[in-house]
């Protein structure tokens, strides 16, 4: 038994990224196949006034989740810091299964405590996810993967720049009302998202030195900022002879939301 511990061991030593993707694989499935009975119940737990898993909570503890395993990978323990960034990234999925459990219907209320704890789908809740999404993985792409690394800093420039403009023509800040089109989270959103995370997936190996750099990963990166584009320009009401653009974004998005 102790020779079979120690091939396995050998292995994984040998592929270490084989290794990583299984982890990762794992912990996503395991999030993702929570059954809604499970959820109702982890929505309910509560301490005091204090509902501990609401989604908006959720939305928030990805932050110092995803952050805090980022940290741990740069001091060294790559393995462990890893699996807390797939765990804080995945997390991501489970706020929105919480809050459809509890109900489809958006939500608003007056008293900001009683929103951030309500287990079903808020108006803040539309725009704190999106946020946080930034807030945690955006930094991580542009300073580790560009200024630190090897990726193609000006795609990393022009993604911060459009995630910037974005955040800021959205509540809470709401610095270009007057141009707003749409506040909730855009399907070009979702995919930029998902991009920026398998960047970090795919960085991973090189920065490990595991395997040579590779250009796909400027690739999945020039695909991100593509996308993160057209979550702006999806999001601006333009007029006049610029109507097309609307047009154009709203079709685009519709092949994307039904796939």
């Amino acid at each position: 038994m102790s020779d079979f511990f120690a091939s396995l061991w050998q292995g994984i030593v040998r592929f270490p990224y084989i290794y990583f993707i299984a982890s990762a694989v794992l912990i996503v499935f395991l999030l993702f196949s929570i059954k809604k009975k499970w959820l109702r119940r982890i929505g309910s737990i509560t301490i005091g006034k204090l509902r501990l898993f609401a989604p908006n909570w959720v939305s928030i503890l990805r932050f110092p989740i995803v952050w805090g395993g980022f940290i741990t990978y740069l001091a060294g323990h790559v393995y462990t810091g890893f699996c807390i960034m797939v765990f804080g990234v995945a997390l991501d999925r489970l706020d929105g299964k919480i809050a459809s459990t509890f109900g489809d219907k958006v939500k608003s209320f007056p008293d900001s405590w009683e929103e951030l704890n309500h287990p079903g789908k808020t108006k803040m809740g539309s725009w704190l996810d999106p946020f946080i999404d930034k807030l945690t993985v955006l930094p991580i792409v542009t300073v580790y993967c560009c200024f630190m690394g090897e990726l193609w800093l000006p795609f990393g420039i022009i993604m911060l720049l459009a995630d910037l403009i974005g955040t800021a023509i959205r509540p809470p800040f709401n610095l270009g009302a007057r141009w707003q089109r749409q506040t909730g989270a855009s399907w070009f959103g979702k995919v930029k998202f998902l991009l920026q995370y398998t960047i970090l997936l795919a960085y991973l190996p090189i920065d490990q030195q595991w395997v040579p750099y590779s250009p796909l990963v400027d690739a999945i990166f020039g695909m991100a900022t593509t996308f993160g584009l057209l979550s702006v320009i999806s999001r601006l009401e333009f007029r006049g002879k610029l109507r097309w653009i609307n047009r154009a974004t709203d079709a685009l998005g519709f092949v994307f939301k039904h796939r």
